[in-house]
């Protein structure tokens, strides 16, 4: 239990709405929540802790399935068959296909033409496979499609995924990562974006799944 209480206060520093930036702050509130409730359930329920002093029956409702955005047929590198074990995350603005938010993916879709980044690239939202929701908006995140892109429209980047070598993941500051990848025949990494620690994670498992030879 002190090891509970321990991670408890140093995860709530970490997430607790008045120590982030505003455009977190929503998300982090949910977090915070999500935290509070799981550490007022173990004190309830001490015997659940097993002898590495992790709570094993507690789960929460964190994960959950929205209305199944439009498809269209074209999956060419079989990127839905390598994306099936993967599970929506909302409190960290993950959503994996089929538990994509439409209105999400609208505002991205729309904001990315806005912003004319890509002037030859068109995306409409029943491409995209994985979106990662930056702030919470929907305008601005990280997206992989149909299409084989791996596009971020915060820091202005895309990528073939066919083409990419290896992804890493680095710590950027505090609860933040930044994701680089390298492409075929390059020695050096570039960004592909920024994402919570945890999202983080998750992505880059997701990018290497894709292209990590089948």
């Amino acid at each position: 239990m002190d090891d509970v209480k321990r991670s408890y206060r140093e995860l709530a520093l970490i997430w607790h709405p008045d120590k982030v930036p505003d455009r977190v702050k929503d998300r982090a509130t949910t977090k915070f929540q999500h935290l509070t409730e799981a550490y007022q359930w173990i004190a309830r329920n001490p015997s659940v802790l097993n002898q590495s002093g992790t709570a094993s029956s507690y789960s929460s409702n964190t994960t959950s399935s929205s209305t199944k955005t439009e498809s269209t047929p074209r999956d060419p590198y079989n990127v839905l068959g390598a994306l099936r074990s993967y599970r929506t995350d909302r409190d960290e603005g993950v959503y994996v296909y089929p538990d994509l938010d439409p209105s999400k993916l609208e505002e991205f879709t729309l904001h990315l033409s806005k912003k004319n980044t890509f002037p030859n690239y068109r995306l409409v939202r029943g491409d995209i496979l994985v979106f990662y929701d930056i702030d919470g908006s929907g305008e601005e995140g990280m997206a992989i499609t149909r299409q084989n892109h791996l596009v971020n429209n915060n820091v202005d980047s895309m990528f073939t995924i066919s083409e990419l070598q290896d992804v890493r993941l680095e710590e950027a500051m505090f609860f933040w990562s930044q994701i680089s990848v390298r492409q075929k025949g390059h020695a050096a990494f570039q960004l592909a974006g920024y994402a919570s620690n945890h999202a983080g994670r998750l992505f880059t498992e997701i990018i290497r799944t894709l292209i990590r030879p089948r």
